[in-house]
């Protein structure tokens, strides 16, 4: 299969980072946000997902508390 990959010469830097990303990565699920304007990446954002068992082998439970705020007018 041929293909053709042409990139903006400003979009050049978000490619060489998401693809860094991608090999840091390995496997697994990959997800991240680009924002667009006018055909520009203007931001780009990786979102990593952590498993606490495998992060924090430590960790035996996880405690909740509900706080409450008053607001006074």
């Amino acid at each position: 299969m041929k293909y053709e990959l042409s990139v903006r010469k400003h979009n050049v830097t978000a490619h060489l980072d998401i693809e860094k990303d991608i090999k840091i990565k390995k496997n697994g699920l990959f997800t991240f946000t680009l924002r667009i304007n006018g055909g520009n990446i203007v931001d780009y954002s990786l979102v990593e997902y952590v498993d606490i068992k495998r992060k924090y082998l430590g960790v035996k439970a996880v405690v909740v508390k509900q706080s409450s705020t008053a607001h006074y007018s």
